[in-house]
């Protein structure tokens, strides 16, 4: 069959039964993507505008939420901020009566205030230009107080963290506020806040208000804050004359004060701070030529200078106050440590302090001479501390550390060092009591010698204790015993008494707060203080501290009250004048008055005695002293502490590890007290006296027996008795010939024989 074509062309197509438009037709392949398009394309619309509604309703709800938190009128008092930024403790002039100034406190962080009209442009703009160059409308408007575009990049970068640059949001006048209030929790609440009281900032204050404060409190390394500080310190001048490239060197420290220490990373702060400098031109805040000039600029950082001078800046006085403080403003106020530090240190307060100056200035000058502790012989060097109060607990002067302060905080061995004090415990624990309670009096006979032991149920003399001189010298009289600092005498009338009266009179009476009552250690033996050699003789568990040393001998010289030694009288709130902390001195009688005197008494023949006395060398011109020595064995610790009627001194002698002092002749805590307590007696017109009591009578009593003396006693001497519990007459001396009365029979049968 043959085919044949179709001579009008191809055959025509049959339609499609799609749709058509202007005569062409779709097919169904397509359609039906359509379709599917369409389809997802709704899905897509209905999921988003879902997002978007959930979106609005989740962001309504979190604002709602995050506004319930904050305070949206919260405004930051700048003003107020300056005037609390400072805490100052005040002294008073001991010749005028006059209080005035004595110093700043400005804690860790070295901050000194100056004003935007001291601060040069140069430092103003390179600040603004490395930190928030929106700050003003040097490139277009200023933002007012929150830059949102800087915001919403950082942001959206720490969600989807589409950039490696971590450029911070916050403007200068957020950062002054996460400055003054100390707040940087990461949290939506407190960025909101922040926000907000940076809003509210700027209404209220000025740029030039927000810029003072801010380049007063921003932290620029070396625990220092402010421009001002931070040009003293690396640049040994004030901030208004500093140089183009050193605003540079400081502006450069601000993002990372670790990173950028000029003393410790030179290279990285040189290479931050030409950054800035070139940025400070491209926004047009310097031109071509002050660029150039700067860039040739050398610039010397002062390191060595800021090391001497960083030195101390309180003196042990102040030392201890910013401690006692501390401790009463975490006890009475219930403060934690770091929030009292806060509130002393940054609080406003206004301190008035019991302070003497010129016998501060006097314990400094004579901590830092050797010639002060001449009388050591060892080629180390001891340490040594003194406290000296007036007769009511006011501490006047400190000296914590021999040489020159050259740190602040340091250990200060007046008041944290445990020392044993020897013979020193003598008086305030056996001897006051024992009289108080009339077991004893001032010529008491009691025999040198040690004491008994029983041994296989028999009673025998043991070889406890011995003296610091060699042998026993059988009966001696009380005053006889102190004046010697014998210790057989002592460790008898502390049995009488009982060491446990001796303990609780100590700590509860006389402040003593280092004393163990009773301490068990792993291998199960039990340290304790409650005993004879402990209380007797000084042989403490820890020890005592100079201070508190101190305060406790204060009874001999004021009539037998007790003041806990305090170093200020009020502690004020600058802003509001509220008394947060007060010391009103108040005293508690511990001994009875006619107890003092007759103790003052006995502490006088230490020092006073016609031949005896292990304080001889502590008289002072132009002011009665009292006193009482104290070694430890070994002589590992030597004491001297003395009353004048307006002073009470306490001075120790030692070294860090058991080592023994020597010396050649002259007892060194006797000559080293003498040499600071002449200083200050002198600034006295009225050297003062001592308090009598009606109720002690001066009586002659016979040396040997201790009994009043009889017209037949061949030496007598005179002492001091409580009316109520005056000795028998000596019996020993009648007709002038040897009594055969038995010299104790007439005594208390309590007497050591």
């Amino acid at each position: 069959m043959a085919y044949v074509s179709n001579p009008k062309g191809p055959a025509p197509t049959p339609k499609a039964t799609g749709s058509t438009k202007k005569g062409k037709t779709t097919s169904p392949g397509v359609v039906a993507i359509k379709g599917t398009l369409g389809f997802i394309g709704r899905i897509i619309a209905t999921v988003f505008l879902v997002c978007v509604i959930t979106g609005c309703i989740v962001a309504t709800v979190m604002s709602i939420y995050v506004l319930q938190l904050v305070n949206t009128n919260d405004v930051i008092d700048l003003r107020n901020f300056k005037q609390n930024y400072t805490s100052i403790i005040y002294a008073e002039n001991p010749e005028t009566g006059e209080t005035y100034e004595l110093q700043r406190l400005i804690g860790g962080e070295n901050r000194i205030w100056v004003g935007i009209d001291k601060i040069p442009k140069y430092m103003q703009q390179a600040v603004i230009a490395i930190e928030d160059k929106r700050f003003d409308n040097k490139l277009g408007p200023a933002h007012s107080g929150v830059d949102w575009r800087r915001t919403l990049y950082a942001t959206v970068n720490y969600f989807v963290s589409f950039s490696a640059r971590t450029q911070g949001g916050s403007t200068l006048t957020q950062q002054l506020i996460k400055n003054i209030t100390g707040e940087d929790e990461v949290s939506i609440p407190r960025k909101v806040q922040e926000i907000f009281r940076a809003i509210n900032v700027e209404k209220v204050y000025s740029k030039d208000d927000i810029l003072e404060a801010y380049l007063n409190t921003i932290a620029l390394g070396n625990n220092t804050n402010g421009v001002q500080a931070a040009a003293n310190l690396y640049f040994n001048k004030d901030v208004q004359d500093l140089t183009l490239m050193e605003c540079c060197a400081l502006a450069s420290i601000t993002q990372n004060p670790s990173r950028y220490n000029p003393f410790a990373h030179p290279e990285n702060n040189k290479e931050r701070r030409e950054y800035v400098l070139l940025e400070m031109l491209n926004q047009g805040r310097i031109t071509q030529q002050e660029y150039d000039n700067a860039l040739k600029e050398p610039i010397t950082f002062k390191k060595e200078e800021a090391m001497q001078k960083k030195g101390s800046k309180w003196n042990w006085f102040v030392e201890n106050l910013i401690d006692e403080i501390v401790s009463d403003l975490m006890t009475k106020k219930g403060m934690t440590k770091q929030q009292a530090e806060a509130k002393l240190f940054s609080g406003g307060l206004r301190i008035y302090t019991t302070m003497n100056p010129m016998i501060q200035k006097i314990l400094d000058e004579k901590y830092t001479s050797d010639e002060t502790f001449k009388a050591v012989t060892n080629k180390e060097p001891p340490q040594s501390a003194m406290a000296i109060i007036d007769p009511h607990g006011k501490i006047l002067g400190i000296a914590g550390q021999r040489g020159e302060k050259v740190s602040d905080r340091g250990f200060n061995y007046a008041t944290m060092a445990k020392r044993q004090p020897g013979s020193s415990i003598k008086p305030i624990a056996t001897y006051s009591q024992a009289i108080e309670l009339g077991i004893i009096n001032y010529s008491s006979p009691i025999e040198d010698s040690p004491m008994k032991e029983v041994k296989n149920g028999e009673e025998v003399m043991s070889t406890w204790p011995k003296n610091h001189y060699a042998g026993y010298k059988e009966n001696m009289t009380v005053v006889r015993a102190i004046q010697n600092s014998t210790n057989t005498v002592a460790v008898k009338v502390l049995d009488m008494l009982t060491p446990r009266r001796a303990f609780d009179f100590l700590k509860n009476k006389l402040g003593i707060t280092t004393l163990i009552e009773a301490r068990k250690k792993e291998d199960g033996t039990v340290l304790t203080d409650v005993g004879l050699a402990q209380l007797g003789l000084g042989s403490l568990t820890e020890g005592v501290t100079v201070l508190e040393m101190t305060g406790a001998y204060q009874i001999f010289a004021n009539g037998g009250t007790y003041t806990k030694p305090y170093s200020y009288t009020q502690v004020l709130d600058a802003a509001t004048g509220e008394v947060i902390l007060e010391n009103k001195g108040d005293s508690n009688r511990v001994i009875s008055d006619e107890t003092a005197y007759i103790m003052n008494r006995l502490l006088y023949q230490v020092v006073n005695g016609a031949t005896e006395g292990t304080g001889l060398a502590a008289k002072v011109k132009g002011a009665e002293v009292v006193g009482k020595t104290g070694t430890s064995d070994d002589n590992y610790n030597q004491w001297f502490i003395g009353c004048t009627p307006k002073y009470v001194a306490a001075l120790w002698i030692g070294y860090d590890r058991n080592k023994e002092v020597t010396y050649s002749s002259s007892y060194p805590p006797v000559n080293a007290w003498k040499q600071v307590m002449q200083e200050v007696v002198k600034l006295d017109k009225d050297p003062g006296t001592f308090p009598v009591s009606d109720g002690v009578v001066q009586e002659a009593y016979c040396v040997e027996t201790g009994e009043l003396a009889s017209p037949y006693c061949p030496t007598t001497a005179i002492g001091y008795y409580n009316k109520n519990n005056l000795p028998n007459i000596c019996t020993k001396h009648l007709n002038g010939g040897t009594s055969t009365t038995d010299p104790f029979a007439t005594t208390s049968s309590n007497f050591w024989e």
